[in-house]
């Protein structure tokens, strides 16, 4: 046995140690690195993991009591072999129905809901439309039903009693609700399961006003006649510098017969500048939306058809994966690979649940951006840097309190991690020469 075993407290031995949601069969390959240790256990497998589970892990636990299978595992002098056996005699689990807004409610009935929700809030905008959002409280409060989540890029003219522009009904990070944790989605995730990449932009939709014959340009909240809202007026002016005329009359005709929102990731580099660098300004095709209140988009090669046909990007399609292991199996090799410089992924499943996973690199860039901010605010502190975790945190962390505040505070993350980066290639050439 491993020497370090002897210092495991009692306690631990008799009730174990971390979460009962923690992949032991991964942590303990990650632990044991180097080592020629093999584990068997039972008892957790909330990944539904196959029974030679991780690189030295065997996992006996198979559900038989839910219909699954008896794990057996037989070690001989030839080394290990393995073997499950069906269980068809079990208790069935009853599914409890969660309350739902009703699908055929009319949209006066919603939107008496939505002005008696505490978490929605109306703004009113130019040409008689509102825009429908969930409140910064429901976001901080984490406060999410089936009514604030349809309230979110939801735009109705409010004299004609029509939606003219949707964008998706809020989703979810992995890990962020409990619906989206891993040990929920095991059991609740139909396949097959597709994966979309996720681009580093911002949100905007195209719609259509029916009253004044026009189409609606939005975006958090705001369409682009408000003007003092940058980012929908950006929206609009990337359209036209992007379409000409012709396929301009296209998009028109398109979103008003066929009742739809077409929903971009908007991509400014210079002038809205996120974590994960662009060379140029582009607008994104994500979805094609039906404006109506239960939520319905078009398939997928409806969307890459039309994106072809305009001669712009669509959102492309990473992988399909037919069963859990092999999905599981992925999830854990791109949620700790830190070299794919990307914000991350969309995951959505047969019946069109969605959810998203941010990859390492995005995420620390993102931290670091934050770091930035207190730097440029002169509110960083040893008592701050002490609370960093990586060594990298810490070396980027100094480099930035070696620069200029005004060069801080005046460039983006993207401008000021080249700069670092140069900097370090710079700094090992030197050692490399002295040596």
């Amino acid at each position: 046995m491993p020497e370090e075993l002897l210092h495991v407290s009692t306690q631990q031995l008799i009730h174990g140690v971390g979460e009962y949601s923690d992949d032991i069969d991964h942590l303990f390959v990650q632990n044991t690195a180097g080592l020629d240790v093999i584990q068997i256990h039972g008892h957790r497998n909330l990944y539904r993991l196959p029974i030679h589970a991780a690189e030295r892990s065997y996992n006996l636990e198979g559900q038989v009591e839910f219909g699954g299978q008896l794990r057996v595992l037989k070690i001989t002098a030839d080394g290990i072999e393995t073997h499950e056996i069906d269980n068809p005699v079990y208790r069935a689990s009853e599914k409890k129905q969660s309350a739902a807004v009703q699908p055929d409610i009319s949209l006066d009935d919603f939107l008496a809901h939505l002005d008696q929700h505490k978490y929605v809030q109306e703004l009113k905008l130019p040409h008689h439309i509102s825009s429908f959002n969930f409140t910064k409280k429901a976001f901080s409060e984490r406060q999410w039903d089936d009514v604030n989540v349809k309230a979110r890029g939801l735009f109705v003219n409010m004299v004609s009693k029509q939606i003219v522009s949707r964008s998706y009904n809020k989703f979810f990070n992995i890990d962020e609700r409990p619906e989206t944790r891993m040990q929920h989605l095991v059991n609740h995730l139909q396949f097959p399961v597709t994966v979309f990449d996720k681009a580093n932009g911002y949100l905007g939709t195209v719609g259509y006003n029916e009253m004044e014959d026009e189409l609606v340009f939005t975006s958090k909240s705001y369409t682009s006649h408000v003007k003092q809202n940058q980012h929908a007026s950006w929206v609009e002016e990337l359209f036209y510098k992007t379409f000409d005329d012709v396929q301009a009359d296209y998009i028109k005709s398109y979103v008003r017969d066929q009742h739809v929102s077409l929903v971009f990731e908007v991509i400014l580099p210079e002038k809205d500048p996120h974590i994960i660098t662009y060379e140029q300004d582009q607008l994104i095709l994500l979805d094609i939306v039906k404006r109506q209140l239960s939520y319905e988009k078009a398939p997928f090669a409806e969307v890459k058809r039309l994106s072809e046909q305009l001669g712009i990007s669509c959102k492309q399609k990473v992988a399909v994966f037919h069963d859990w292991t092999s999905f599981y199996k992925w999830y854990q090799a791109v949620s700790h690979d830190d070299t794919i410089k990307e914000e991350g992924y969309v995951i959505e499943d047969a019946r069109g649940f969605m959810t998203k996973l941010k990859l390492p690199y995005y995420q620390f860039w993102k931290q670091m951006r934050g770091i930035k901010q207190r730097v440029a605010e002169k509110r960083s502190s040893q008592k701050y840097m002490n609370a960093l975790q990586t060594a990298e945190q810490a070396r980027f962390y100094t480099w930035l309190l070696e620069q200029e505040s005004d060069h801080v505070r005046n460039s983006s993350i993207i401008e000021l991690r080249s700069h670092f980066e140069q900097s370090g290639t710079a700094q090992l050439n030197n050692d490399e020469i002295n040596a």
